[in-house]
């Protein structure tokens, strides 16, 4: 399979340059969602910061930042909507079913 016809952008190329870190707030991994472009990025969490960040992403543009965790035997997900800015981001994680985690995340491909 070529990648090339996914029809997804390489993001180490233009936006991920000469912008502001994502702070989240969190431990867990964070995936950032760009909603002009077909592309995800999976966040950091070196030692950096103390929770999971993405590094210098193109300041305003429109995000979507998707997390999902397991606490006490019950599935905890946080999806927020926002545009890159340099304030940190606290996601707010809710208990969600797995069916309404499938059905949030099918209507982000909508």
């Amino acid at each position: 399979m070529k990648t090339m016809k996914l029809g997804w952008t390489n993001c180490d190329r233009g936006f991920m340059k000469g912008g502001p870190d994502i702070i989240t707030h969190t431990t867990t991994p964070v995936t950032l969602i760009f909603e002009r472009l077909n592309s995800v990025i999976l966040s950091r969490n070196d030692g950096k910061y103390k929770s999971s960040y993405f590094q210098s992403v193109l300041e305003g543009q429109p995000i979507i930042l998707f997390g999902l965790k397991k606490k006490d035997g019950k599935l905890l997900m946080a999806l927020q909507r926002t545009v890159v800015g340099k304030e940190p981001i606290k996601l707010e994680y809710k208990e969600v079913t797995f069916q309404e985690m499938q059905d949030q995340l099918d209507y982000l491909l909508i």
